[in-house]
């Protein structure tokens, strides 16, 4: 059963991973009523090798890195962090998610010329921010519509997102000086001073009148290893993403006739609630890890008493 399904999805060019072939093998094994049946990668691996299987390539944003800069950075960031309790260190930073694609690499027979469709460019822009406290702030997601047809029964407030819109579905300086502006009075409300790394993009405005928020952007090209977001952070979010988007694809690759139909039966709203579940899958122990990754080390020193008089008005180069 488990290689007829598989035939027809090729035929039908449809991607399947290994990841998807085990989950449709566990749900074949079930219907069986086979309740020892496990879908190791051993089993895989038998399998393939069984049915003349292999994988196949069906066709990350890193710059240079100015190593010199990352070496003086790191000598000044414990400088920085000092006088900041952990749960008053962030870092925020946005990533595109193509939420319909479907898998780039493919389990095929190895006599089958490997063709895919037109892969899916939708993207949905998400705006993350983690503490060293391991503490996660609630997601932007920007998007093309401001109302998209999926969220028509769905009031925008009672989404589990901050969800914003533009024409290209992008981070935009207006987008993020009013995210920065709403954080600054939260923190304001709870007395709290705090230190917000950022990189330099052009998104990223550096003149707003933040009196509670330090904004403090990472030198350009470091970011790839100075910035504990990058350190694994969005990547284990991404991971956790396409989990939960080809368990819900499973169910329709029997029904659909193309790949191209497939990722078309992902919509907004889905998505928006698959991202939300993957955030909060998201574990404490890979944001601490990713924030010493990057050299954010506990201070010991204790924290200052916050000063009504200073302000963080502006942005600094780190």
């Amino acid at each position: 059963m488990c290689f007829h399904w598989f035939a027809k999805a090729r035929s039908q060019k449809i991607p399947i991973s290994g990841p998807i072939l085990k989950a449709k093998a566990m749900e074949i094994a079930g219907k069986l009523g086979v309740p020892n049946f496990k879908a190791s990668d051993g089993w895989l691996d038998k399998w393939r090798l069984r049915n003349n299987v292999s994988f196949k390539c069906i066709s990350g944003e890193a710059a240079d890195v100015n190593q010199d800069d990352v070496e003086q950075f790191q000598t000044k960031l414990q400088t920085l962090l000092n006088g900041y309790k952990p749960e008053d260190i962030y870092n925020a930073d946005e990533s595109g998610l193509f939420f319909r694609a479907l898998p780039d690499k493919t389990l095929a027979f190895k006599s089958e010329k490997c063709m895919g469709g037109k892969l899916s460019k939708e993207r949905l822009t998400i705006l993350f921010c983690a503490n060293m406290a391991r503490d996660k702030e609630p997601l932007l997601v920007i998007g093309k519509a401001a109302r998209p047809r999926s969220f028509k029964h769905v009031p925008i407030a009672k989404l589990p997102v901050d969800w914003k819109s533009n024409k290209k579905a992008w981070m935009t300086r207006e987008v993020m000086s009013e995210w920065l502006q709403q954080f600054n009075r939260r923190m304001k409300a709870q007395n709290r001073k705090i230190i917000l790394f950022l990189n330099n993009a052009a998104s990223h405005p550096n003149e707003l009148d933040l009196t509670n928020i330090k904004i403090c952007f990472l030198p350009p090209n470091t970011t790839s290893v100075s910035q504990p977001l990058d350190q694994g952070i969005i990547q284990n979010f991404k991971t956790l993403y396409r989990s939960l988007v080809l368990k819900h694809l499973i169910t329709k690759i029997g029904d659909t006739s193309s790949a191209s139909e497939l990722s078309k039966s992902i919509n907004v709203l889905e998505a928006v609630y698959f991202i939300k579940a993957s955030w909060d899958k998201v574990e404490a122990t890979t944001i601490r890890n990713c924030f010493r990754k990057a050299g954010f080390l506990e201070t010991l020193e204790h924290p200052s008493d916050f000063d009504p008089e200073e302000t963080h008005s502006t942005g600094s180069l780190c």
